[in-house]
């Protein structure tokens, strides 16, 4: 079982895209329990259906007003219950293979977390990162078409730790079939 202490997600720099959407995802500042009640987690539902939902569309399927709606969705936002939005593609039809990058660490500092951090921040290629205080310590979710940029990342990251006893395996992950429930306890 992993037990992350911190995730982070990241654009997928290979389209091209230029703005700033990392979303942190589990920090020990995310873990603050909301209290949230039927209209909040109503809210949660229609949008793990469809994240595209209007808002009017929100409010006529939970029976309220577009300004409370509106209202619930800014304060869900603001305590950090909603992230944000992204589109999810189906990477294996793109012609991508998806691999974690497990690292592990003899000594896991604060000084390489920033620096992992970093490294996949500009990472054209990794969607994600996970760090656990156990081992795996980092887990990078890669996007590649070829296995010789998994080669490539792998050495970038020896040489960014060349000083640093570290072990590096890799996880070939298969497309799932069924579709990802994103808040199961919802249904």
């Amino acid at each position: 079982m992993i037990k992350p202490q911190f995730i982070e997600v990241y654009p997928l720099k290979f389209f091209n895209y230029q703005g700033k959407e990392d979303y942190i995802v589990v920090s020990p500042e995310t873990r603050k329990k909301a209290k949230l009640d039927k209209i909040d987690l109503g809210i949660l539902k229609i949008l793990a259906d469809d994240a595209r939902t209007k808002l009017i569309d929100i409010a006529t399927k939970l029976g309220i007003s577009a300004e409370l709606a509106h209202y619930r969705l800014k304060k869900l936002k603001a305590e950090k219950v909603i992230l944000g939005n992204r589109i999810q593609f189906n990477m294996s039809a793109l012609g991508y293979f998806i691999t974690h990058i497990l690292i592990n660490f003899r000594t896991f500092s604060e000084k390489n977390k920033r620096k992992i951090r970093e490294f996949a921040k500009k990472s054209m290629n990794i969607n994600s990162l996970m760090i656990n205080l156990h081992k795996p310590h980092c887990i990078l979710n890669f996007f590649h078409k070829g296995e010789h940029e998994v080669r490539e990342a792998i050495e970038e990251i020896r040489k960014l730790f060349e000083n640093e006893a570290i072990e590096i395996d890799t996880l070939h992950i298969g497309q799932d079939i069924e579709e990802v429930r994103v808040l199961p306890f919802l249904e």
